[in-house]
């Protein structure tokens, strides 16, 4: 997280450029990244979303982070504005402690003094790709599923610790048979987050477009948090796309 001081020159910049317009005068870019906070943790395969504010008089060209002096990903900023924010979703390495660097790049090549952050990555497997498997359905064609959307709690929410929140994904029966009751929605991975095994999930026909809840609660510890979920026949196989809670505890 940024110093003080670096918060304080960020307000600062901010104040002017928004009292006067960008000023002719070419003042160096400063960048203030907001989350997560340093030491965050995360399982080694997991990407960590870094959501980050600039400001730069010359307008802002791209956000970028790095390890060392390779660029991990380069974020554009449409029409150089002089203020700007994005998130930047980055994939550290496998290792138990990755130090990243933050900037902001304003459009006369300039790059703001960087920002540092502590990753944590945990050993172990890597969290599942999302991926389909086709199982036979009651009638005996393959029931599968696509994602479609989150509809609440996008990845990296923060959510204060304890707090119950509710995760909706939009799915899609893909395959080519309709479902009856006794689909269920169930916990496969991961850290179940205080939510129920699973939850029951209405017919769907072939093609359907369909929303599945799941009530959770935030742990009480900082961190980066996933739980992963997939559907399941009556005959209790799981099938179609794996899904996932992301959320970040301040």
């Amino acid at each position: 997280m940024p110093t003080s001081g670096a918060r304080s020159l960020f307000v600062g910049l901010v104040l002017v450029l928004s009292a006067c317009g960008a000023p002719a005068a070419s003042i160096r870019p400063v960048v203030e990244l907001i989350a997560p906070a340093n030491g965050a943790q995360i399982a080694q395969g997991e990407r960590v979303g870094l959501r980050v504010s600039g400001a730069a008089s010359a307008g802002i060209d791209r956000f970028e982070a790095r390890l060392g002096s390779t660029v991990l990903i380069s974020v554009p900023v449409a029409d150089g504005p002089w203020a700007a924010s994005a998130v930047l979703n980055v994939l550290p390495p496998a290792a138990p402690n990755v130090t990243l660097s933050v900037y902001v790049v304003d459009r006369a090549g300039v790059s703001s003094d960087p920002v540092f952050l502590l990753v944590n990555v945990a050993p172990g497997a890597a969290r599942p790709t999302p991926t389909a498997t086709l199982v036979a359905g009651s009638a005996g064609c393959a029931a599968n599923s696509a994602f479609v959307a989150d509809v609440t709690i996008p990845d990296n929410t923060a959510v204060a610790a304890g707090q119950p929140f509710t995760k909706t994904w939009r799915l899609r029966n893909s395959g080519p048979c309709a479902w009856d009751l006794g689909y269920t929605f169930a916990f496969v991975d991961r850290d179940p987050l205080g939510a129920p095994p699973s939850v029951l999930v209405g017919p769907a026909a072939t093609g359907a477009t369909f929303e599945v809840s799941v009530p959770f609660v935030a742990p009480s510890t900082p961190g980066i948090y996933t739980s992963t979920w997939q559907l399941r026949n009556p005959d209790g196989r799981l099938f179609g796309v794996r899904v996932y809670a992301q959320i970040r505890v301040p």
